[in-house]
């Protein structure tokens, strides 16, 4: 059984909506979709549900967008997010 790694490496909060994690996935080519759990690596017992997926900079230059940067849209607390920074969330792939 292998693994979908999601690490971290910044939130930005949407006012009234929730937040956007943004980070790179392990395996550009696996699926993640909306409605999708994920688990804190080291934390089981946090898991973050899915709400949204956005791409991320891609901007003029779409054909060479890297497909292992997204965008998680999430409802997490303001507390969540700035602890989350860093962290691996898994989601077991099937």
């Amino acid at each position: 059984m292998s693994f979908i790694e999601f690490v971290v490496e910044d939130t930005f909060k949407i006012t009234g909506r929730g937040y956007v994690l943004c980070g790179v996935i392990n395996e550009p080519s696996a699926k993640i979709k909306i409605g999708d759990t994920l688990r804190n690596k080291i934390n089981k017992t946090q898991e973050i549900k899915i709400k949204s997926i956005e791409m991320i900079n891609y901007g003029i230059n779409f054909k060479d967008r890297r497909q292992d940067i997204i965008g998680l849209f999430v409802d997490i607390t303001d507390e969540e997010a700035s602890e989350i920074k860093g962290k691996t969330f898994i989601k077991m792939s099937q």
